[in-house]
């Protein structure tokens, strides 16, 4: 218990002090003290962090220093400690990136984003050249003394690390994106192709995705040939094909919406997300009571304004069996509910493996046929909500039991689950091992 609490607080000393120095590092272009605070927090981060449990005595051949990000860190949960993997993996906070590129690029007029990164514009290109060379100047540095073989990031588009793509590739490191997000709908493929030449080709050296669909977008996009993309599906949802897993069934699980508008209908407002989310939470308060007990559970993957007026909703109606959880993983959720709630997101799709009763709450969609062409294209298995007391009547059949999973053909759902998450076998993580293997090879 002491050894936990100093831990916490050496660990949050380090991360000030590593801060600080990187600040001051950027400000006075000094490389040397970068490549100090990275390894500040590459201490921090792994050896006083209990959010990692590696075999810190593995003798590894290769070190892969991974850029941290929650849900693409998932994926690498079930390699990490694997017989089969012969690296030892190193977390690194994304920010060690971001506070450099702030220094650089902070005092420009014009402004760089993931769907915007390739300009005409003399001075942000200067800048970005700068940019690299800086971060090439740490990275022979930092790579000498922690012994890096190899990057990993979880996004291609990511803006702040384009530049960094570049470096590892001038200096022969080898840099590898696991893209993360990859669930675009059938119809935004033709404007997220466009979106992605503004943000550029990728300039590192492999990537891997979760499906064929996505490697297609990215190849007829030129953003990377097809000889350095490898298909795994979703590590993180082999999680699901566990055969020690127990599924209890004990609640009902909304996944409030973090909606974007689709690439290319940015001016075409497809329903009021945050409307339909108050709705959906009332309906569920209101059969909540009616309903001791059940359970419902509402979970926020981003804590927004929205997402909070839906915690004061459930702290207001006083029930015990509602609860509200904030952020963090959704398999454990999503394996023990009864219920699944939610709009476009890969959780559906995970839902799908588990044959969850799934409701899609459409309210008030003023015309359902152009909604529709925007939405995942599962509706063969899952019961549609257009209307609150639509909502009311599937918890009813569902909770009695006279409702289930649609009698639907498994290659049909296989299908669908491959089409859009790429893992119908639960060996994802076997084929990300195999992946960067080849790739540090």
């Amino acid at each position: 218990m002491v050894s936990n609490i100093l831990k916490k607080i050496l660990g949050k000393i380090f991360a000030t002090i590593s801060s600080a120095i990187l600040i001051l590092g950027s400000l006075i272009k000094s490389p040397f003290l970068c490549s100090f605070a990275w390894s500040l927090s590459l201490y921090q981060l792994n050896y006083l962090s209990n959010l990692f449990f590696r075999d810190k005595s593995k003798k590894s051949k290769k070190k892969i220093l991974i850029l941290y990000r929650s849900y693409g860190i998932n994926d690498f949960e079930y390699i990490i400690n694997d017989k089969k993997n012969e690296c030892e993996f190193l977390f690194f906070p994304r920010n060690n990136i971001k506070l450099i590129y702030n220094k650089f690029f902070s005092n420009l007029d014009e402004k760089l984003n993931d769907d915007s990164y390739v300009t005409d514009n003399k001075k942000i290109n200067e800048t970005k050249q700068k940019y690299k060379e800086f971060l090439k100047e740490i990275l022979k540095i930092f790579k000498r003394q922690n012994k890096i073989s190899a990057i990993v990031s979880f996004n291609f588009r990511y803006y702040t690390e384009k530049e960094l793509h570049n470096a590892c590739k001038e200096l022969d490191l080898t840099f590898i994106v696991c893209q993360k997000e990859s669930l675009i709908l059938k119809s935004e493929k033709n404007f997220y192709i466009k979106i992605n030449s503004k943000n550029g080709k990728f300039n590192g050296h492999y990537m891997t995705v979760y499906t064929e669909d996505y490697k297609n977008l990215l190849v007829e996009g030129g953003i990377c040939p097809s000889e350095k993309i490898s298909v795994i599906g979703m590590p993180r949802a082999d999680f699901y094909f566990k055969k020690d897993n127990e599924v209890k069934k004990n609640h009902i699980l909304f996944l409030i919406p973090t909606l974007r508008q689709p690439y290319g209908y940015e001016n075409e407002k497809l329903f009021d997300r945050d409307k339909l989310t108050t709705d959906v939470t009332k309906t569920l308060v209101d059969f909540a009571r009616k309903n001791p007990d059940e359970r419902i559970i509402l979970k926020s993957k981003i804590y927004y304004e929205n997402e909070k007026k839906q915690e004061l909703i459930l702290t207001d109606s006083k029930l015990n069996n509602c609860k509200f959880v904030r952020s963090g993983d959704s398999r454990k959720l999503i394996n023990n509910a009864k219920i699944v709630i939610g709009v476009n997101t890969t959780a559906l799709i995970e839902s799908l493996i588990l044959k969850k009763n799934i409701i899609l709450p459409y309210f008030d969609i003023k015309n359902k046929s152009n909604f529709l062409k925007h939405t995942l294209e599962i509706n063969d298995f899952v019961h549609l909500a257009y209307s609150s007391e639509e909502l009311m009547n599937f918890l009813n059949k569902i909770c009695q039991k006279e409702l289930d999973f649609p009698n639907v053909q498994q290659n049909h759902l296989d299908e669908t689950i491959n089409k859009y998450i790429g893992n119908i076998d639960g060996k994802s993580s076997l084929r990300l091992i195999n992946s960067i293997s080849k790739f540090i090879n």
